[in-house]
């Protein structure tokens, strides 16, 4: 199997965000009895969009993704953020498994 995993965040600091902070997306594939961490993807938080208001997206896909025993695969999207954030309003993860 393949699955495609797409997804969404919008974040409101209280102030204009550090220039060092950073925003990190983390997926796992599993419960917490068999999972599978994936590495993090993080966007730096830059001078050129110093927004107090963040949207954060990433697109992905897992091959050769074996079939779980029990038939429900399960995927587990974690945000992190080194400042000060609030999440406030568009948020949405979304997998897509296909086969041959």
């Amino acid at each position: 199997m393949r699955v495609q995993l797409s997804g969404i965040a919008e974040l409101s600091f209280p102030t204009t965000p550090p220039f060092d902070s950073v925003i990190a997306i983390s997926i796992v594939r599993g419960t917490l009895d068999s999972p599978v961490a994936y590495a993090l993807y993080s966007v730096s938080v830059s001078e050129a969009n110093p927004n107090a208001v963040q949207v954060v997206t990433i697109n992905a896909s897992d091959y050769d993704v074996p079939l779980p025993p029990s038939n429900e695969l399960v995927y587990t999207l974690y945000l992190f953020c080194t400042a000060d954030a609030t999440r406030i309003g568009i948020e949405s993860f979304n997998a897509v498994a296909y086969s041959d």
